[in-house]
């Protein structure tokens, strides 16, 4: 079968963000992803310290599409720290995620505060 065909196939093909393995996907919390290059896996590094298994990565220079998000069913919160805002990339990996089954996703772009919502619908 050609996979390529089988949208399927296609999406159980697509690897997990970083930490995507240590995700507790069972939760019910609200799910964070942060981006926005070494303060982000920073902070995603802190969460799993702490025994918060609920925070994924967004790697720098990566497109949402290629990743398999475990986040059906739960809210995102994503945190930029990027020095610029990137609003294609926010409605990229949030129109992304509502594809793969979350509620809804909030976007803070933490240098200026600027806050963005997707939600289905």
């Amino acid at each position: 079968m050609n996979t390529a065909l089988n949208p399927t196939h296609r999406q159980s093909a697509l690897k997990l963000p970083p930490y995507g393995k240590r995700f507790d996907v069972d939760a019910k919390e609200t799910v964070f992803v942060f981006a926005g290059g070494q303060q982000a896996w920073g902070r995603a590094k802190r969460e799993y310290q702490l025994g918060l298994n609920r925070a994924l990565v967004l790697p720098e220079n990566s497109s949402p599409t290629d990743m398999r998000w475990p986040v059906s069913g739960r809210d995102v919160i994503t945190i930029d720290y990027g020095a610029n805002l990137n609003e294609p990339l926010y409605e990229a990996l949030s129109l992304t995620l509502l594809r793969q089954g979350v509620a809804g996703v909030i976007v803070i772009h933490q240098r200026t505060n600027k806050t963005y919502r997707f939600e289905r619908g």
